[in-house]
């Protein structure tokens, strides 16, 4: 089975979200999970406080990551398992719509606004971002993929 399947089976079977793999140089693995969020009901009273992965989560993933993945012969030298943190990355329209009113940094393949046509906005499944005193159009094709980091600023 690949890295992929084999970690998102683990961390979706122990009841977490699979935010990121990384694999760096000296080999290691970096493992970035997250607790499941429901998106709240448009009647539901305010918002229940936000929960995080905490030191226990991690370590059992950790101990299930170890076994299957030296079941499954996948070679790395240490493994660090994690939750997002401050700068959690933005991968899917979820974590988008999760932190609806954030500030985020964008990572894009071309410039935008001024140097880039003095595009306003980005508008992709739904989800608008805009950039004032702009025009706007999509950024299709301009975004290296849906991701940005959510942080305070």
């Amino acid at each position: 089975m690949a890295l992929q399947q084999v970690v998102e089976q683990i961390v979706i079977g122990l009841g977490y979200d699979l935010v990121e793999i990384e694999r760096s140089a000296g080999g290691l693995l970096r493992i970035t999970i997250d607790l499941p969020w429901v998106q709240p009901a448009a009647d539901a009273p305010a918002p229940a406080a936000e929960q995080y992965v905490t030191v226990e989560d991690c370590e059992k993933v950790t101990r299930q990551l170890q076994f299957a993945l030296e079941v499954d012969g996948v070679e790395y030298k240490r493994l660090e398992v994690s939750s997002p943190g401050i700068d959690r990355p933005l991968r899917h329209e979820q974590d988008f719509v999760r932190f609806e009113g954030s500030i985020i940094d964008i990572t894009l393949r071309a410039p935008i606004g001024a140097a880039g046509g003095a595009q306003k906005g980005y508008r992709s499944r739904g989800l608008v971002f805009d950039f004032p005193g702009r025009h706007t159009r999509p950024l299709v094709g301009v975004c290296t993929h849906l991701a940005g980091r959510a942080g305070p600023r």
